[in-house]
């Protein structure tokens, strides 16, 4: 078995000594960090487990003094702790789809909002330049590809992509900052 570099820090830790948690702690924060924001793609969420992981280290020191591998260790308990969460977190999505569902709540919400952006999106695009409109209109709404487009406007397709492109861009923006 490969010595673990951790492994003088052990007994120290089991016996409640803080400099010997603060030392793993600032060796192996920011790894995990990054580690467990694989698994939960959040930096805030992944700090926190980090966190939790630590604060459970500290409340069980008593045991780390059987513990050969520390390295292994703490991976692994924040490889689990963040999957944990991610059970949890659809577990918790799942109940509120059902809760909204249930009560028809989630569909006034989403029509409201969908309507919103549909007046939206309708008012911009009648106010877009007429070349613009029109390429917009005949690709969103006749379901016309960019070489037909470009055919039936006689344009050039980079011309009706870049309509496309500015079109979208002006629809995006406006939709973000509903």
């Amino acid at each position: 078995m490969k010595h673990d570099v951790d492994a003088q820090y052990m007994v120290p830790l089991s016996r409640g000594d803080q400099e010997a948690f603060r030392f793993l702690y600032a060796k192996y924060r920011v790894p995990l960090t990054r580690f467990s924001f694989y698994f939960v793609r959040s930096e805030q969420v992944a700090h926190d487990i980090v966190q939790d992981v630590f604060l459970s280290v500290w409340q069980a020191r008593e045991r780390f003094r059987y513990v050969r591998v520390f390295h292994s260790y703490i991976y692994r308990a924040v490889r689990n702790s963040s999957i944990n969460y991610l059970k949890g977190n659809i577990i918790r999505q799942r109940y509120a789809q059902n809760t909204r569902a249930a009560t028809g709540e989630w569909l006034v919400e989403e029509q409201y909002y969908a309507q919103e952006t549909a007046n939206v999106v309708e008012t911009l695009v009648a106010k877009m330049p007429e070349q613009r409109h029109r390429v917009y209109m005949l690709s969103r709404y006749s379901g016309l590809k960019r070489d037909q487009i470009a055919d039936k406007l006689c344009l050039s397709e980079k011309t009706v992509a870049n309509h496309l492109h500015l079109a979208l861009q002006q629809i995006r923006r406006a939709i973000e900052g509903m």
